[in-house]
């Protein structure tokens, strides 16, 4: 049985500005300072990987890789994988939250923006991600993602429906950046 963990990327300045962030968004000064003191608290909980998998995004590469420097793991062996990717937000990048969230729109409204991959979607994407991590010989996996795409992650792990993303105007159950969770 595989043990498999999961870590939001460290702070970006488009989280702390609160914006959809674009594909490259990097990490700020605060985000490596807390993908290193993942590294560290991994390290000193005794948290070993067999394998680091993180998506491609730079914001979610980097932090892989301040991780892996702390634990001695080596950064060439970090393998990359494209359904780890955030949520596709089409003309919504790098727009304020705030200035989608007027008139009455709610978060399940964002499915229906042309070019916004939709939650059903991101789900059916993550269901495919843990079938490939699943298949790997390895017993302790560390997934490096992104917030959005974690939630749908989480729910496939869990069982639970895409629709639970849509219980609230705006998602509940927000991954903290930059904390190592045991999923399973």
């Amino acid at each position: 049985m595989q043990t498999l963990y999961f870590i939001r990327h460290g702070e970006t300045t488009d989280n702390t500005s609160g914006r959809w962030g674009n594909y490259d968004t990097p990490l700020s000064d605060v985000g490596r300072s807390q993908a290193t003191a993942a590294g560290r608290a991994a390290k000193t909980e005794g948290l070993h990987f067999d394998l680091i998998i993180a998506s491609p995004q730079p914001r979610a590469l980097e932090t892989a890789e301040l991780i892996a420097a702390e634990l001695g793991y080596p950064k060439d062996a970090i393998d990359q994988m494209d359904t780890l990717v955030e949520r596709r937000m089409g003309k919504l990048d790098n727009v304020l939250y705030d200035d989608f969230f007027t008139e009455g729109k709610v978060y399940k409204d964002l499915d229906d923006v042309p070019g916004v991959e939709t939650v059903e979607a991101m789900q059916q994407r993550a269901a495919e991600a843990l079938a490939t991590i699943k298949a790997h010989p390895e017993s302790a996996i560390l997934v490096v993602s992104h917030g959005a795409f974690g939630r749908a992650f989480r729910r496939t792990v869990l069982g639970i429906p895409y629709t639970d993303e849509y219980t609230t105007n705006r998602p509940h159950d927000m991954i903290p950046n930059a904390t190592i969770a045991k999923l399973i």
